[in-house]
């Protein structure tokens, strides 16, 4: 718990809560799950109309933000910002101490991600899963100077064995596709996980890593998708995992795995890719050759 506003803030904070009282609230509030903390603070924080402009030019800001705390007999008392954050343990100006929970929460995310990656099961896979960037077909150099009609889309989802590619000789998956056959919404990406999950028929666990992408990763269509995939007798796969990276550390395998794809795109004759045959061969070539390219 940070230090209070002190004698000299307007609101007379310390007068109003006692330090017990403030212990008391710093202790509970870190025994709350995430959603019990935004309720708390979307309880205790309220906004009311401006009343009156300090600065000699208008702002454009009508409402103020109003902080509440209650006190031993559980009456809420009206607080500044400052007493507030140091209350429930943040830094007054920058809430540096959301900061520190979000590296801690990458940092062990990451630590998860590599002891995965070492995993050695027999009935278990794990890859880290990510769409590619939309590849615009024919890809040449002064293609946009020379060319005036439409292009046609070619999408490329990843399967990419979470191990270094020298320590597995699992391969990685490739599950491509174009907008005459699908387009990239959900139910499309779903489709490509199926298709992904069919080529590994004798294994019964699996594990991926992903980004946090809503429209591809965070949806029911994907997930009612693969319940319904666990829950069917036909199939050998009989659990999935879903592992998700802290937003803005999600660096894995399957980017990696693209930036491979990039690389082959570039190395080829003039750097043209001209039609979807040559984007799957340049798949199919990318990354040593240590990949099952199969279209959805």
């Amino acid at each position: 718990m940070g230090k209070p506003c002190g004698e000299t803030c307007r609101k007379k904070c310390p007068e109003k809560i006692s330090e017990e009282r403030q212990s008391v609230v710093h202790r509970t509030y870190w025994t709350m799950t995430y959603m019990e903390k935004w309720t708390f603070i979307f309880t205790m924080v309220s906004q009311r109309a401006i009343k009156r402009h300090t600065a000699p030019v208008p702002s454009r800001r009508g409402e103020s933000l109003v902080y509440h705390l209650t006190d031993d007999l559980g009456r809420p008392q009206d607080i500044c910002k400052a007493f507030f954050l140091t209350t429930l343990g943040y830094h007054p100006k920058n809430d540096r101490l959301k900061w520190e929970e979000h590296k801690g929460r990458a940092e062990a995310g990451r630590h998860h991600y590599r002891a995965d990656a070492e995993r050695k099961e027999a009935d278990l896979t794990i890859r880290s899963v990510d769409l590619q960037k939309v590849i615009m077909l024919p890809r040449m150099p002064g293609v946009k100077t020379a060319v005036f009609t439409k292009r046609i889309s070619a999408f490329h989802e990843t399967f990419a064995t979470a191990r270094k590619k020298s320590a597995t000789k699992k391969k990685s998956i490739s599950v491509i596709w174009h907008e005459g056959i699908a387009g990239r919404k959900a139910e499309e990406v779903a489709s490509a996980y199926i298709t992904a999950l069919w080529k590994e028929r004798n294994i019964t666990r699996v594990i991926c890593w992903l980004d946090n992408c809503t429209a591809q990763n965070k949806n029911w269509c994907l997930l009612t998708t693969l319940v319904s995939v666990v829950n069917d007798p036909t199939q050998a796969v009989k659990e999935v995992t879903l592992k998700y990276f802290e937003p803005g550390h999600t660096f894995m395998s399957a980017d990696s795995f693209q930036h491979g794809v990039e690389l082959e795109m570039k190395r080829q004759s003039g750097g043209a890719v001209l039609d979807f045959e040559d984007f799957r061969n340049v798949v199919a070539s990318s990354n040593s050759g240590k990949v099952e390219v199969v279209e959805l």
